[in-house]
């Protein structure tokens, strides 16, 4: 499994506030330069709550492939690194221009 910048994977994530770690699914922000030499990618989780203050809200046009739960949205305040065995499988990928309002909304987070 060799995971790419805007792919949206399940994979085993770790909460802040439980012990334990279940699957979820988490869309690839790290470049493919970073993915290919490291062991761990960098994330953003993803969210059927897409009302939360910090998450974008999906459309099926942000979709290069697969689909998602309608109303689904990106939470760009979870950035979170994952090691790559951590992933289970791959279930689609956001456009670019998605992804560059993904990380226009981080950019401002830590402004």
């Amino acid at each position: 499994m060799n995971p790419r910048r805007n792919e949206i994977y399940m994979a085993l994530v770790e909460f802040a506030d439980k012990p334990d770690s279940k699957p979820r699914p988490v869309v690839v922000i790290s470049n493919n330069n970073y993915n290919e030499n490291h062991p761990d990618l960098i994330v953003c989780h993803m969210t059927t709550n897409s009302i939360h203050d910090c998450s974008i809200v999906l459309v099926a046009t942000d979709f290069e492939d697969g689909d998602f739960y309608p109303g689904s949205g990106i939470r760009y305040d979870t950035i979170q690194r994952i090691a790559k065995q951590r992933f289970i499988k791959r279930v689609g990928k956001v456009t670019n221009d998605f992804h560059k309002k993904l990380s226009d909304k981080i950019v401002e987070l830590v402004k």
